[in-house]
């Protein structure tokens, strides 16, 4: 064979190989994984998983470190193709501190098969390496379906709808509160599930005390739909972002470990806690201005997790800032997600309605649902209202 024949052939071949993901040439299952520790784990140290995982998918390593999301409580998110046999253990480092029963003797290896999307949920009994003492054994809490209801309550005092979690921490991030709003029979209906909206602002959401022009009456306008038939009950989620300054500008290395936070920590707390209907046509995703940009990235990013985007006024003032926001977004195969977007008229946001109306064609272009909206008049008491209204409707 002569060799200048040789080299071409080989040439094609690594350049194959090298762009080849097998990720993408076949239907990919997503697994999240919790694990409770019965055994109190020292402070400092982290749960690990070890098995075949880089068998299956080439981004992920033998042994990954889990996120701790509460007292005895670790989350993973990851991918794998359908069907593949994950076998595996739990461990307390990357080089020892294995996972054992309540005998103090291996209990072999675990394993379950990728189909779908996948909640897991595993416990670990004890460890090898700590001494057993009841006193000191710290009792995890039990990770259901759902929550059970609270007892009946006195008459005249409706159950509390509006909870809150404190100061969850992402990778390159301040810690975040989050604050979520039931609809009005979640605590009556034991068994039903809701789609879930999540609103990315500082302020203004579930606030009853802010200024009107600022009030966005997100609670009572989903309590309304509702009450109208519009829809069966949302439950809301609120991400608050005040203490992160670097979040109300135009910077994209914020973007980039929050949507990677609300994807792969946020989603999968708010689908253990709450009785969430976690598949993509019924997680929501809304924002304005830079919260915008964030919401557009996460439908744009996790199109299989967040189907649906509202994206008032993004930060979209030139015609390609949208490559900033949708790093590695495909073109075409994805038109299952589904867009609105709107601009205001005050000369801030006009300066972006350029911007947004060539992405518009774009998406539409690529086979995307997008819908538009009309541009209104800035900041009169009725404003926010009025414009969450539309917002709302775009994604039903």
């Amino acid at each position: 064979m002569p060799l200048r024949f040789c080299l071409v052939f080989f040439a094609i071949l690594f350049n194959f190989f090298s762009h080849f993901n097998p990720l993408q040439a076949q239907k990919v299952a997503q697994i999240s994984m919790i694990v409770n520790s019965l055994q109190a784990v020292p402070d400092g140290q982290n749960i690990f998983m070890v098995g075949n995982m880089g068998a299956y998918n080439p981004f992920l390593q033998d042994t990954i470190e889990f996120t701790k999301t509460a007292e005895g409580v670790w989350i993973f998110v990851m991918k794998f193709p359908e069907g593949a046999l994950i076998e595996f253990n739990f461990t307390r480092s990357k080089d020892g501190a294995i996972e054992v029963g309540m005998d103090k003797q291996p209990i072999g290896k675990r394993s379950f098969i990728a189909q779908g999307n996948q909640m897991l949920k595993f416990t670990v009994d004890r460890w090898d390496d700590l001494t057993y003492s009841p006193s000191k054994v710290y009792v995890a809490p039990v990770i259901a379906e759902y929550e059970a209801p609270p007892p009946p309550p006195k008459p005249d005092i409706p159950p509390p709808r509006l909870f809150s979690h404190r100061q969850l921490k992402g990778h390159n991030l301040s810690p975040r509160d989050i604050y979520v709003w039931l609809p009005p029979d979640y605590h009556l209906e034991k068994t039903k599930r809701y789609p879930v909206l999540y609103v990315h602002q500082p302020h203004g959401i579930f606030n009853p005390n802010t200024t009107p022009e600022n009030d966005w009456q997100v609670d009572e306008t989903v309590d309304d739909f509702f009450d109208k038939g519009y829809m069966q009950g949302w439950i809301v989620v609120l991400i608050h972002n005040a203490n992160d300054r670097s979040f109300n500008t135009d910077d994209y290395h914020v973007v980039k470990p929050y949507i990677r936070f609300v994807a792969n920590k946020v989603k999968p707390f708010i689908d253990v806690e709450y009785r969430t209907q976690p598949d993509p046509y019924n997680t929501m995703t809304l924002g304005h201005g830079m919260a915008a940009s964030v919401s557009f990235a996460l439908a744009a990013r996790y199109p299989d997790v967040f189907g649906k985007a509202a994206c008032l006024s993004p930060y979209l003032y030139f015609q390609d800032d949208y490559k900033h926001l949708a790093f590695d977004m495909e073109t075409g195969g994805k038109s299952q997600a589904m867009f609105y977007f709107d601009c205001g008229s005050t000369p801030a946001e006009a300066r972006r309605k350029d911007g947004i109306d060539r992405l518009i064609s774009k998406l539409r272009q690529q086979g995307f649902i997008v819908d538009s909206s009309t541009y209104y008049d800035p900041y009169e008491e009725t404003f926010w209202p009025r414009r969450i209204e539309k917002a709302l409707q775009g994604l039903l």
